[in-house]
């Protein structure tokens, strides 16, 4: 019995997985390869106009979705969310 391939990509934003890679990503996927988007962050820090927003909270919500419906069209496997804040990593100051 042959084994299910299986890639991971790491990137510290949502997006990142659409640009430069989202190509090679949807490749490998479209082949049969299980392909995971392990996210560092929501993408939180930034600034948008509240009008932009519509149902969402804050710009983390809104960028997660974004990538939730990327990775859907990139026919992903699955995106993990690895719980770092953006622009920092655990242990510096805010």
């Amino acid at each position: 019995m042959e084994q299910q391939q299986k890639l991971i990509f790491f990137g510290a934003h949502p997006d990142d997985e659409s640009f430069g890679v989202g190509g090679t990503l949807a490749k490998y996927a479209a082949q049969g390869v299980s392909v995971v988007y392990a996210c560092a962050t929501r993408g939180e820090v930034g600034s948008i106009d509240p009008e932009y927003l519509g149902s969402f909270a804050t710009i983390g919500d809104l960028r997660w979705a974004e990538l939730v419906k990327a990775a859907e069209v990139l026919q992903l496997a699955d995106v993990i969310h690895l719980g770092y804040r953006d622009s920092g990593m655990p242990g510096q100051p805010e």
